[in-house]
């Protein structure tokens, strides 16, 4: 084999992948963002564009937790075409560092790739729920036990109710209505219909924000051994 020829190949070798992979590209694939206090959610938009030879075919699209959605306009793209992806990330009761991952894979004449979008966001602490989890034995006598919710200092949230997912005629247990025992502190109690068995609830205390949707903290009432 001549060095021409061998060169060539060599080069058709190294040049297939960087074409496979180049068929979307992408403006950003990570994405940072700082939450407001009064954020529940957080979004980012991942533009792309078509610069491969043919169609591209987004054929699925997977988030790595239930709280991270994707959004897309269509499937397939022709040549030269662009398209976004909105990624948004809803928080629940989550505070800290967060990292959220979007799996996109494609194909584009039988070829197939998958890239990983990626959001990270940074939640501040605006509200304490302490104890988060309120534990009886089976031992103890089903008495009422509170649960303090703390706001940070200038935030304008309120807590409004605490409800438990159970309905009530089917609960173990009651949840009284949240009263205001100083600035930035409130406080509800939860209490056991029994102990005799062991079990497990889960509810919300709901916390209102004047112009923007009301943020959802988790509780749990738990009977354990």
């Amino acid at each position: 084999m001549s060095n021409t020829l061998r060169f060539l190949v060599f080069a058709a070798i190294i040049a297939l992948p960087a074409t496979l992979q180049a068929a979307l590209q992408w403006d950003t694939l990570s994405y940072k963002i700082k939450a407001s206090p009064t954020d529940v959610s957080a979004s980012a938009v991942f533009p792309f564009e078509n610069r491969g030879d043919g169609k591209v075919v987004i054929d699925e699209i997977k988030s790595g937790c239930g709280c991270t959605t994707a959004e897309l306009a269509k499937r397939e793209y022709e040549r030269g075409e662009k398209g976004e992806i909105k990624v948004t990330f809803s928080f629940g009761d989550r505070v800290g560092e967060q990292h959220k991952t979007v799996s996109v894979r494609y194909s584009e004449g039988g070829e197939s790739t998958t890239v990983v979008l990626e959001l990270f966001v940074d939640i501040p602490e605006t509200v304490a729920v302490n104890p988060c989890v309120q534990y009886w034995n089976r031992s103890d006598k089903p008495d009422a036990r509170p649960v303090v919710i703390t706001i940070t200092q200038g935030y304008e949230g309120k807590p409004v109710k605490a409800v438990l997912y159970t309905e009530p005629d089917h609960s173990n247990f009651t949840v009284s209505a949240i009263e205001k025992v100083s600035d930035g502190k409130y406080i509800f109690s939860i209490t056991p219909k029994s102990t005799a068995e062991v079990l497990s609830e889960a509810g919300e205390i709901v916390i209102e924000i004047p112009g923007c949707e009301p943020k959802k903290m988790r509780f749990f009432a738990v009977v354990r051994q």
